[in-house]
């Protein structure tokens, strides 16, 4: 189970373009979405035979964007592509 996520108060107020920092940013990606990378890489070896892996997560920006959502919107989107990427790739290095 994932459920973690975080931005700094500073990158999820006002403008995304004008308070985003480089720093701030990729520590906002790196707890709420490499986070879950490394949780699928620690279970992988417990899951030769099957199993799986679960996010807890919120919709994502889907219609327009709630007000102050910014990193963590960008987070959300990096998020729901790599729990959708890692079945289908992890099952192709299986085969290969």
């Amino acid at each position: 189970m994932h459920a973690i996520g975080f931005a700094e108060r500073s990158q999820i107020a006002g403008s995304f373009v004008d308070n985003a920092e480089r720093g701030a940013f990729l520590r906002a990606m790196d707890v709420s979405v490499y986070s879950w990378v490394e949780a699928a890489q620690c279970a992988a070896p417990m899951m030769q035979r099957g199993g799986s892996m679960v996010d807890n997560d919120l919709p994502g920006l889907r219609g327009a964007p709630s007000p102050n959502y910014n990193t963590m919107g960008v987070c959300k989107a990096a998020l729901e592509a790599s729990t959708a990427i890692s079945p289908a790739t992890s099952a192709r290095a299986a085969s290969a």
